[in-house]
């Protein structure tokens, strides 16, 4: 029988091996494409429904050091190290739906208010652009929610 302990940290590895993936697929997809999807924003959504909080706490410093690692705070990054969060506390009490939906309805949600908060001229200026990269990232945040569920259990 394995302890919690271990399940625990397996998760964490696991979503920061996933966090990794979707950081470099950022940048590869940026490359190839000219634009940059919300790959990560939806990796905690997806890891918000599978992680106790203080892990989940460690993952979104984790992404956050991904995007900026220099100790320098902007209204982007307080916005995206304060929506994730929020999502994990309301996800059950907002909508009550099954978690593959939510994590859809979620990760819409983030992204909409990411730019809305953040400068919602950036996506009004190519909105063509603002609704592919949107629709990547929610394929992109299903992918990680099933593959999330496919080792663990959600937690309600």
């Amino acid at each position: 029988m394995r302890s919690t302990r271990n399940n625990v940290f397996g998760k964490l590895a696991l979503v920061i091996g996933i966090a990794f993936l979707a950081f470099f697929l950022t940048l590869r997809y940026e490359t190839l494409f000219g634009t940059r999807p919300d790959f990560l924003l939806a990796t905690l959504v997806a890891a918000s429904f599978f992680l106790t909080f203080p892990a989940f706490v460690v993952v979104v410093l984790f992404e956050i050091f991904l995007i900026n690692w220099v100790p320098v705070l902007t209204p982007e990054i307080i916005v995206f190290g304060v929506l994730p969060p929020v999502i994990f506390f309301f996800r059950k009490i907002i909508f009550p739906f099954d978690g593959w939906m939510w994590n859809l309805v979620a990760t819409f949600l983030c992204i909409v208010l990411f730019y809305g908060i953040t400068g919602f001229g950036i996506a009004l200026e190519n909105v063509s652009s603002f609704f592919g990269n949107t629709a990547v990232s929610l394929m992109f945040g299903a992918l990680i929610f099933r593959l999330f569920g496919y080792f663990y259990e959600e937690i309600r």
